[in-house]
């Protein structure tokens, strides 16, 4: 509607842009007049963003990449994301068990994605705000599952757990930049 938001000139990174929030993300920034940086593992996916956004005021590049790899996450951001003026860390996984059988790969997969691809994503996005002295800012969606103990549960509510002391982390130390970092804690959507 009638909204003054309005994203226009402005590169936004949105990780996990394949579906769900993120892909939720991405079509509302591209009706608000953003060029988005749609990272995520589902190339046909990102593709049919790409297309959808050629009607609206905004555009969408379609950037494919594996958040749980950090080597190559941080490859194709260089390659390819280009200059970012805003972050959306979006990008999760929920790899559920018992506690008692939580494996040590699963953990570390979860919290590759949910926290170190963050991490990473972070550093990326601030690095070239800094670099250009944009005052941006950075969501970092996170989780209810921060909060509480949900039934197996454990590596994911640990990855939020770190994910909002990373958000006050990185408020801390990129705030005298002029880069405002907050988390978001949603509950299961649709």
């Amino acid at each position: 509607g009638g909204s003054m938001l309005s994203f226009a000139g402005k590169r936004v990174l949105v990780t996990g842009a394949s579906k769900g929030i993120g892909r939720a993300c991405s079509v509302r920034l591209v009706e608000l007049g953003a060029h988005v940086i749609a990272l995520g593992r589902d190339g046909g996916q990102l593709r049919e963003l790409e297309g959808l956004a050629k009607s609206e005021a905004g555009s969408v590049q379609a950037v494919v990449a594996d958040a749980s790899d950090a080597a190559a996450l941080a490859a194709t951001l260089e390659a390819e994301a280009g200059e970012v003026d805003h972050l959306v860390n979006n990008a999760g996984v929920a790899l559920n068990a018992p506690f008692l059988e939580v494996s040590a790969a699963d953990w570390d997969a979860t919290l590759g994605v949910n926290t170190r691809a963050a991490l990473l994503c972070g550093q990326y996005a601030a690095k070239s705000m800094i670099r250009r002295e944009v005052a941006g800012s950075i969501v970092n969606v996170s989780s209810q599952a921060a909060f509480v103990a949900l039934d197996e549960h454990a590596a994911y509510c640990a990855s939020k757990a770190a994910m909002d002391a990373l958000t006050r982390q990185m408020a801390l130390e990129l705030g005298p930049f002029g880069i405002r970092t907050n988390s978001v804690n949603p509950t299961v959507t649709l």
